[in-house]
Order: C-alpha cells, then structure tokens, then sequence
C-alpha cells in the first residue's frame, strides 16, 4: 500500500468538480486551498489520520521531496512556507508539512522556471488552433 492507497495515500485528491486527481500527475488541476482542507485529517492534531499510516507517509513524502532537491531549490521553495505548511492546530506554532502542497510548490517553480519549458507551452498555445474542431 502506497501513497496513493485510498486510505492511507496522500496524493489523492478531489477537485472542485468533484474529480479525483492523483498530486502526482495533476497538480496543475488541484488549488492550495483544495489541498489545505482535504489534508486537515493528516495534519491537524485533531485530524482522523493525523496518528495514522497517512500522517507517517505525509511526513515521509515531504521529508524525500526536501531531501531530494538542491540547496538552492530548497531555497527557493522555502520562500513560500505559507503554501505547504500549516499550524497542527495544538500545539502554538508548530507547523506541519503538506506533502501534496510541497509537491505542488515545487512543481510551480521548477515548471515555470525553465526557459525550454516556456518555450514548449508557447509553440503547444500556438499550435492549438491546428488540433482545435471548428
């Protein structure tokens, strides 16, 4: 059983349509906001799984993506703490780790801070009219 097991995963997500998104391949599809309040049970000291498998993998996810990212990267991910951390809701001030919203962080810097990246979505924009049905 992985991260995204139903029960105890923390990639899974649901939409504002109600459409289940896996982090993973749709972050782009998925809000902050929507992560904060569908991950409440994980982080929030008061949360159904905050002393559950999810919890542990939460942790566990946060602490591989950190790890794995360069000292610079962190740099630039920590600047926007407000995004992935959130107060547990017990103890006063601390914080914990959104493994989702980390990710997402991440991804919003790393997808958009690439020049060939720029340039890909400018050609795929521009070649839209080519795939689109009149």
């Amino acid at each position: 059983m992985g991260w995204d097991h139903p029960i105890q995963g923390i990639t899974t997500y649901t939409d504002s349509d109600g459409t289940s998104l896996n982090i993973i391949e749709d972050y782009g599809r998925i809000s902050q906001e929507e992560i904060k309040d569908q991950a409440k049970p994980i982080y929030l000291t008061t949360g159904a799984k905050s002393s559950a498998r999810a919890a542990q993998n939460n942790y566990m996810m946060s602490e591989m993506l950190m790890n794995s990212i360069t000292p610079e990267a962190k740099t630039q991910v920590e600047v926007f703490k407000n995004e992935y951390e959130f107060s547990d809701g017990g103890v006063p001030g601390k914080q914990v780790t959104v493994a989702a919203a980390l990710y997402k962080v991440i991804m919003k810097l790393t997808t958009m801070d690439d020049k060939s990246t720029n340039t890909a979505l400018r050609e795929a924009i521009n070649d839209l009219p080519e795939y689109a049905v009149a």
